[in-house]
């Protein structure tokens, strides 16, 4: 995790969770 979670430790982990799935569906619809 960046140092900004430390400042931020919701917004960030939400911000990151959601960036996360995003590119987890984008590459699973890649390799489908």
């Amino acid at each position: 995790l960046p140092c900004t979670t430390m400042g931020n430790p919701k917004p960030s982990v939400s911000w990151v969770k959601g960036e996360t799935v995003v590119k987890e569906t984008a590459s699973e619809s890649d390799f489908r």
